[in-house]
């Protein structure tokens, strides 16, 4: 499920928080979040493992990983207590 982030990591500037970046990325977060399996702990893992970072990684870019693990996580939780709006 995971590799629908494929192409946003594809990105040469994936890393940059810009707005480009940020479309690419919640595009793609968009198409699981729906999924019932979806765990934003796991698609971090996931990034790691396809940028080559290790799990204990401290660099800027295990930094952004953690920062887009957050915001799915943020989305995830918004959906699930605002299921109404």
């Amino acid at each position: 499920m995971y590799e629908v982030f494929d192409s946003y990591l594809n990105r040469d500037t994936w890393h940059a928080r810009e707005e480009a970046e940020d479309e690419a990325f919640f595009t793609a977060l968009g198409q699981v979040l729906a999924n019932p399996g979806f765990d934003p702990d796991a698609m971090g893992d996931y990034m790691r493992q396809a940028k080559g970072l290790t799990g204990n990684s401290q660099d800027q870019l295990a930094g952004v990983i953690n920062d887009r693990a957050r915001d799915a996580r943020a989305v995830l939780l918004f959906r699930r207590f605002n299921a109404g709006l």
